[in-house]
Order: C-alpha cells, then sequence, then structure tokens
C-alpha cells in the first residue's frame, strides 16, 4: 500500500504545488512523469536483482529511501528539490512493487491459479493505497495543505518500517538451485519444485530471449498503452478540478472515483478467472477500455458531476480488470525469472504512466480536456488491438505445441 499512497496522491497535490512554487502545468506534469521514468530506470536495475537476490535483503532499504523522500517533501523550496525527490521515490517505490510481485509470485509457484487470483488480490491492497492516497491528497489540496499530505505519507512509512521484522518472518522462503542455464530440461522434479537460481550471465540470455519473444512484446506494448490511459486519467481529473473550482468535498470524492473502479475491477477478476481463462478477460476487457474513455470525454463537456462519476468509475473497474493480468501472464511464462518478469511489466507500466501526464499536459495548454481525453480513447483503442492480437498468438502457440511441454505448461 506503500508504493500508490505515494505515488497517487502526489497527482492531486502537484498542482496546488506548483502553485505554491509559481510553476505552470507543464513542469509539474514533468515533475510527475519524472517519478514514472525513474521508476522504470530502477526497475530495469532491480528487476533481475530479485532473480538472484532475496526480496528481504533488498525491501528494506527500499521502505527507508520511501520515508526519508516523504519527510524531505514536508517542505519544497523550489522546483530542483522536488524532481530530485520524485526521482529518488520512483527508484525506491520500484523496489517495493517488484517486491509485491515476487512474493505473490513465490507463495503460488506451485498453484498457477492460486497464482493468478493472488494478484488480483494483491491488486486489491494497490488500490486500497490508491484510495486512501488519492482522498488523503484531494483533502490536502482542496484545504491548500500539500505539506500535510507528506506528513501523512512519512507517518505511514514509520509504521510499516515499525512492520518489517514481522513482514520478513512470514515471507515464505525458498531455496533456489544454481543453474547455468534457465532452458536446462534435465532436471530433477526436486529441483523444479524449489526453481532455479542462475548465473548472472544465463540471465542476462534469458532476458534477451524474453523480451523478443512477440508474445513479450505484445504484452508489454498493450501495458505501455494501459497504464498512459490509467495515470492520464487521473491528471486530467486534477486540472479539470483545478479549472472548475469544484469545493473540497466534492474534489475529495471524484479523486478517488478512479481507484475505486480499479478496486472493483480487481474483485471482478477474482471471480471471473474461475470460469474464463486469463487471455480471455485481457482481450475483452481492453476491447471495453477505448469506449471507457469515450464516454469520460463525452460527460466531462457537462456540468454533472454524479456524470463525471460515472464516467471515471467505468475506466477505473476496466484498468482495475487488466492489472493484475499483466503479471500474472507473464510470470506464468517465465516462472524462473519471476523478478525479470515482473520488471519488464512495471517497466512498460512506468512508460505509459510517463508518457500520459506530459503528453496530456502538454496538449491541454493548446486544446479543451475532452479532446485530450479523446487522445487516451485512442491510445486504449492501440491497447485493444495489440491485446487482440496477444490472444491470437497464444491461441496458436497452444494449437502447436504439445500439451506436456514447459511451454504450454507456462501459458496454460
Amino acid at each position: 500500500m506503500l508504493t500508490p499512497l505515494s505515488q497517487l496522491g502526489f497527482v492531486p497535490v502537484s498542482v496546488v504545488l506548483g502553485e505554491e512554487l509559481g510553476i505552470g502545468p507543464a513542469s509539474i506534469g514533468l515533475a510527475v512523469g519524472l517519478y514514472a521514468v525513474s521508476a522504470a530506470a530502477g526497475t530495469v536495475l532491480l528487476g533481475p536483482l530479485f532473480d538472484l537476490v532475496p526480496a528481504r535483503k533488498i525491501l528494506p532499504w527500499a521502505i527507508l529511501v520511501n520515508l526519508a523522500v516523504s519527510l524531505g517533501f514536508i517542505w519544497v523550496p523550489n522546483f530542483s528539490v522536488l524532481v530530485v525527490g520524485r526521482l529518488l521515490a520512483g527508484f525506491a517505490n520500484s523496489a517495493l512493487a517488484l517486491a509485491a510481485s515476487v512474493i505473490v509470485a513465490d507463495t503460488f509457484r506451485d498453484s498457477p491459479t492460486d497464482r493468478d487470483k493472488a494478484f488480483s488480490g494483491l491488486q486489491t491492497f494497490v488500490s486500497t493505497g490508491a484510495i486512501s492516497g488519492l482522498t488523503l491528497g484531494g483533502l490536502c489540496a482542496g484545504l491548500g495543505m500539500p505539506w500535510l499530505f507528506f506528513a501523512v505519507v512519512a507517518g505511514y512509512g514509520v509504521f510499516v518500517l515499525c512492520m518489517l521484522p514481522v513482514i520478513l518472518k512470514r515471507m515464505k522462503r525458498y531455496e533456489f538451485v544454481q543453474n547455468d542455464d534457465l532452458g536446462e530440461t534435465n532436471m530433477s522434479d526436486e529441483q523444479r519444485k524449489v526453481g532455479t537460481r542462475p548465473t548472472p550471465a544465463a540471465l542476462l540470455v534469458e532476458i534477451i530471449r524474453m523480451v523478443r519473444s512477440p508474445r513479450t512484446i505484445l504484452l508489454l506494448l498493450a501495458t505501455v498503452c494501459g497504464s498512459w490511459v490509467l495515470q492520464g486519467g487521473h491528471y486530467s481529473l486534477s486540472m479539470l478540478l483545478n479549472a472548475e473550482s469544484v469545493n473540497v468535498a466534492a474534489r475529495t470524492a471524484l479523486t478517488v472515483v478512479i481507484p475505486i473502479g480499479v478496486l472493483a475491477g480487481a474483485l471482478v477478476n477474482q471471480w471471473s478467472l474461475v470460469r474464463v481463462p486469463v487471455t480471455g478477460i485481457y482481450a475483452r476487457a481492453f476491447l471495453v477500455l477505448p469506449l471507457a474513455c469515450g464516454g469520460l470525454a463525452l460527460v466531462i463537456t457537462t456540468d454533472h458531476m454524479l456524470a463525471w462519476a460515472g464516467g471515471l468509475f467505468c475506466v477505473g473497474i476496466v484498468c482495475g480488470m487488466l492489472g493484475p493480468l499483466q503479471p500474472t501472464l507473464i510470470v506464468g511464462w517465465y516462472p524462473d525469472m519471476r523478478g525479470s518478469a515482473s520488471a519488464a511489466v512495471n517497466v512498460a507500466n512506468s512508460a505509459g504512466a510517463a508518457l500520459g501526464p506530459i503528453v496530456m499536459g502538454a496538449i491541454a495548454m493548446y486544446w479543451v480536456l475532452p479532446g485530450v481525453v479523446g487522445v487516451a480513447a485512442g491510445v486504449a483503442a492501440i491497447g485493444a488491438i495489440l491485446a487482440v492480437f496477444l490472444s491470437r498468438n497464444l491461441a496458436r502457440t497452444r494449437s502447436t505445441t504439445p500439451a506436456m511441454t514447459p511451454v504450454a505448461a507456462g501459458e496454460r
């Protein structure tokens, strides 16, 4: 919960903070987007590390950096300090997000169905952190007290740090067998059960194979589109609320509509996964996303806040369905590279989260807001096309691969 609490809560606070520092929406959009750039860079560096070093050795440092940045943000003297802090926060939170994915992957390594549900369960906690962060951020923005947001986040960081011994104790330990070739098939059943830890050279070779795979490319490009829509939606809402001078209560309520939708989407996933394959849910949900964005572009032209809330909720619920499916798909394909695989998805998410606010903030300077949301609908349509191609690619792979091969088992 710490990552979304500190990340998403910054978005509504950022507009007020920009006014206090005397900088415009394009520069604040840059600060929002640079966080995602830093998170992507951290993920690239830390993802393979999680395949080589236990998560329990990395997790404490990530919490400490997040806490230090939150304390430092209570007083922000200028834009340069803001940028440096956002870069540090992005790096630390990338480690926290990877640790969460690795813990889920290790805990349910031997049960793919439970792993799929667990990633949806993880999304509920992420959504809870997002709801809390956006509620707090919207409230602090309405009160004109951005420092209060950072103080509360720092307090929660202290709580997590105090809980760290309990967290580490409950993390499932796995004994990994050193293996120079992840593609090796002459391992004993016991070795397969506990997993393999590759050498750095072997891991690098397998990472290159992974990112060159057509199914991986399609998944990551579609993930960029989905993340663009989600993060761009948050920033567009902040611009809308600031332009319309909405009262504090309505501003706070509208700010949390998207993450409430994301939470509902994760719950729908947990119910649907017992009936529909992961790839089936993924492709169908992505086809609905452009429609949800188009509907949002229409309703924000009105003055009815209930209509705004309905459009935001629809976008949130579809993004909530897509979010947990991306890591469970790629971890299922590459179970012995769960750190690198999770990192690949997180990098794609960070790329979309960076492009969304930066591009949409720049467009907003020259165009009306409904048109900006319409651009997001076009991005969502591209993602839907990629998701359909991915679903067909996996269907062809299953039909041409013997049932007992590792690839078929991984793709389920």
